[in-house]
């Protein structure tokens, strides 16, 4: 049995850019980073395939990141300012997608999509943030709110229910919005619109 390989990033070593259709990350080795990090390129979709311990730095997510129910562990930054699709039950929190012990921040443009099947047979956590911007409900399981949120961007209601309640509101801000909305997706509970846009 080989032992799992450790890739460490030197402090003279480049930025590790992932790139292309569909780049793999994942398994049961370690990441160290250095001060320059590593990103999913804009346009390049990354696939999570294992859990994967990433240390140090930031990890970038400039593109998409398909982490379905697997988990960034480790004590990287994560920066998303593209994309990121979740399937895990307990959302992006520390015990479900970013399992990391960095800073995790949702850029102005990012888009988190929560993904859980309804076939995977339990709900998805929708976790309690202040800094979403673009949230997108897909998959078809309920989506429920584990604390108060505030999102500033597109909230799209595509497949899924989003459970709130009066302690766990949703805030949709000023420059926010909503799109969607049917008959198989929308908020149960309360919501509150900041201004006068749909």
């Amino acid at each position: 049995t080989l032992a799992p390989a450790v890739l460490t990033q030197t402090a003279t070593c480049g930025q590790f850019i992932m790139n292309g259709a569909f780049p793999n990350l994942g398994g049961s080795g370690v990441i160290n980073l250095s001060t320059n990090g590593m990103q999913i390129a804009t346009g390049s979709q990354g696939v999570l395939v294992a859990n994967q311990q990433i240390n140090n730095s930031t990890f970038t997510v400039n593109g998409d990141l398909f982490a379905y129910q697997l988990q960034i562990t480790g004590t990287t930054n994560f920066n998303l300012t593209g994309s990121l699709f979740t399937q895990h039950q307990n959302g992006i929190s520390t015990s479900g997608t970013l399992a990391t012990s960095g800073t995790v921040t949702l850029g102005s443009a990012s888009t988190v999509l929560y993904d859980r099947l309804t076939a995977m047979g339990s709900d998805q956590q929708f976790t309690s943030r202040t800094d979403y911007a673009n949230v997108q409900i897909t998959g078809g399981s309920r989506k429920v709110l584990n604390g108060p949120a505030i999102m500033s961007g597109a909230l799209v209601l595509s497949n899924g229910l989003v459970v709130t309640t009066a302690i766990n509101l949703l805030t949709i801000t000023a420059t926010g919005s909503t799109f969607g909305a049917n008959n198989n997706s929308f908020v149960t509970g309360p919501l509150t619109k900041i201004g006068n846009t749909a």
